[in-house]
């Protein structure tokens, strides 16, 4: 059964999603106002929203390598977010 599912077409049917990985490069000023290069790796899904024109897009998850930054966690989390956001240019949810 789990071969048959594998091989269908149909996403609603399919086991895995095939994520596509992109990688951006940026600048996080942490709580000292100080900058900090960011580099930012993040799997996602792109896909059209409900209007079919707009191309949306799912991150399932990001990775970031930086350089001892003096900023909390939460921060931190939302900076990064919305360095995805700017960059994809178009609706971005998070899971």
């Amino acid at each position: 059964m789990n071969s048959i599912l594998d091989s269908s077409l149909s996403p609603t049917q399919q086991k895995s999603k095939q994520f596509k990985t992109k990688t951006i490069n940026s600048v996080i000023i942490d709580d000292e106002d100080q900058e900090f290069p960011i580099e930012i790796s993040y799997d996602f899904t792109d896909y059209y929203g409900w209007d079919r024109w707009e191309i949306e897009i799912s991150v399932w998850g990001y990775d970031y390598k930086a350089d001892n930054m003096q900023i909390g966690a939460n921060d931190l989390s939302n900076e990064i977010k919305e360095i995805i956001r700017i960059e994809e240019n178009c609706t971005v949810t998070f899971y």
